[in-house]
C-alpha cells in the first residue's frame, strides 16, 4: 500500500474514533437530561399533591367536622364550650 494512502487511512481512523467518542457523549448527555427532566416533573407535580394529602386535607377534614359539630350541637343547642367562649367575648 502506498504511504500516502496509509497515512490518510490512519488520519481517517483517528477522525472516526473522535467522532464516535463525541456521539457517545452526546447520547449520554441526552439520556441524563431526559432522566433529570422526568425527575423534575415528578417533583413539581408529585410534591404538591403529596403535601395536600399529608397535611392540608386532614386539616380541612378536621375543620369541616368541627364546623359541623358547632353548627349542630347536641339536640340542636349550642355546645357549652362555644357558649362560654361567646359569653367571654360578647357583652350582654
Amino acid at each position: 500500500m502506498e504511504p500516502s494512502i496509509e497515512r490518510e487511512l490512519k488520519e481517517l481512523r483517528g477522525i472516526v474514533e473522535e467522532n464516535n467518542r463525541m456521539l457517545k457523549g452526546i447520547r449520554r448527555d441526552a439520556m441524563i437530561k431526559s432522566v433529570v427532566g422526568i425527575v423534575w416533573v415528578i417533583i413539581f407535580l408529585g410534591l404538591p399533591i403529596m403535601m395536600y394529602f399529608m397535611y392540608i386535607e386532614p386539616q380541612l377534614r378536621t375543620l369541616a367536622e368541627t364546623t359541623k359539630s358547632l353548627q349542630s350541637g347536641e339536640n340542636g343547642e349550642m355546645p357549652e364550650a362555644l357558649k362560654g367562649l361567646l359569653d367571654a367575648y360578647l357583652p350582654r
